[in-house]
């Protein structure tokens, strides 16, 4: 993992990896792409390119040192979950190619998902899991995220 995280950082390879562990489901992830995206094509951008965007969009922090730290995949981890954002006419390697592994269905995020590290990284208080699922509050505070 840490010479796949060392030729993401030198920009030998595009996509976004994640840390699973903090994704409850692929919509959550399909939200940050969308914002990301519509940030790419207005020139917008906060990050470098599409893909680093995706990852500072999963968080409700303006910071980006932070949400690389707590979104991106760690160099001693073992598990990642890669997204790619692939422009008209773009026929990049295969992700399979690159990263030698297991693929695991998207279907099987939540059950991988750290709820209580979830919780506390978006100040998730117990009256609000009440009122909805995780996942709603989630997502409501990576849309609102823009709007501050």
């Amino acid at each position: 993992m840490k010479e796949l995280k060392d030729m993401l950082m030198k920009g030998e390879i595009n996509f976004a990896g994640l840390d699973p562990s903090l994704i409850l489901s692929e919509y959550q992830v399909m939200i940050a792409a969308q914002i990301a995206t519509l940030k790419l094509v207005r020139s917008e951008l906060v990050t470098k390119n599409v893909h680093s965007e995706i990852i500072y969009r999963l968080s409700a922090s303006t910071n980006i040192s932070t949400a690389f730290s707590k979104f991106g995949f760690k160099a001693d981890g073992s598990t990642l979950l890669a997204v790619r954002v692939v422009e008209g006419g773009e026929n990049p390697a295969s992700l399979d190619e690159i990263i030698l592994g297991t693929e695991v269905p998207l279907g099987h995020l939540e059950g991988r998902a750290d709820r209580d590290k979830i919780r506390k990284l978006y100040k998730v208080i117990a009256m609000e899991a009440e009122a909805g699922s995780l996942l709603d509050s989630v997502i409501c505070r990576i849309g609102a995220a823009d709007c501050a």
